[in-house]
């Protein structure tokens, strides 16, 4: 019974970290801003690691190097409901990157 119920805990916080995929744009020909966001509960190197992973498929095989400084960022949102007022806050992790040549 007990090990149920831990488990049960464990799975409904496990869905709690909200991450969306890392969206990119074309600065100019082959560097590339790449934005991973999440809610509060995602961790920053989760949001590195999306970043990574959509850079690496930008680039294939050749490869990435950082062309500027990353930037992290918590941003607040208020949304209201019902006559009521909800504060919730999100993480955003961007990077610019260069894809190297082959």
């Amino acid at each position: 019974m007990k090990k149920g119920v831990v488990l049960g805990v464990l799975l409904l916080s496990a869905g709690c970290a909200q991450m969306f995929p890392a969206v990119s744009r074309e600065l100019t020909p082959g560097v590339y801003q790449i934005q991973a966001t999440a809610n509060s509960f995602a961790s920053v190197a989760s949001l590195k690691q999306k970043v990574a992973k959509k850079a690496g498929k930008i680039c294939g095989e050749a490869g990435y190097e950082q062309a500027e400084s990353a930037d992290y960022d918590v941003k607040k949102q208020t949304t209201y409901t019902n006559g009521s007022q909800i504060t919730s806050h999100y993480q955003v992790y961007t990077e610019t990157i260069k894809c190297k040549q082959e």
